[in-house]
């Protein structure tokens, strides 16, 4: 479709500048993770009246509690990694592609090496991601 690719860039684009405001404007570590989270998760309210809370999470995320931190300096190094996280579930998951190309963790890694303002993303990061 034309104008595909220019719609996922700004819905990225989008994704990543709220991100890094809402990380930023929360800080990291312990509580605060969870209200970034929610604060990610539950978009402002509309007057329109619903069944669901405005939360995006599926089922399987609600069961298990996980801790994440977000290292982002800039807005632009959460817009590389959603953009890297794609392209790694393209390479993941497209039947296409032989066993032997997939990229490993270690490619991945480097691949996002210096994206942080110049600076790594911490590995454990990564590795959970």
């Amino acid at each position: 479709l034309p104008g595909e690719a220019q719609c996922i860039d700004r819905l990225m684009e989008s994704f990543a500048n709220r991100l890094y405001e809402v990380s930023n404007s929360y800080g990291s570590g312990g509580d605060n993770d969870q209200a970034v989270e929610k604060a990610m998760l539950d978009p402002p309210c509309t007057n329109e009246p619903s069944d669901r809370s405005g939360t995006l999470d599926p089922p399987a995320a609600a069961e298990e509690e996980v801790n994440v931190s977000f290292p982002f300096k800039s807005a632009d190094a959460a817009f590389i990694l959603s953009f890297s996280t794609i392209m790694l579930n393209t390479d993941l998951h497209n039947p296409n592609m032989k066993d032997e190309k997939r990229m490993t963790l270690e490619q991945f890694i480097r691949n996002n090496r210096g994206i942080n303002d110049g600076a790594d993303l911490p590995l454990d990061f990564l590795t959970n991601l």
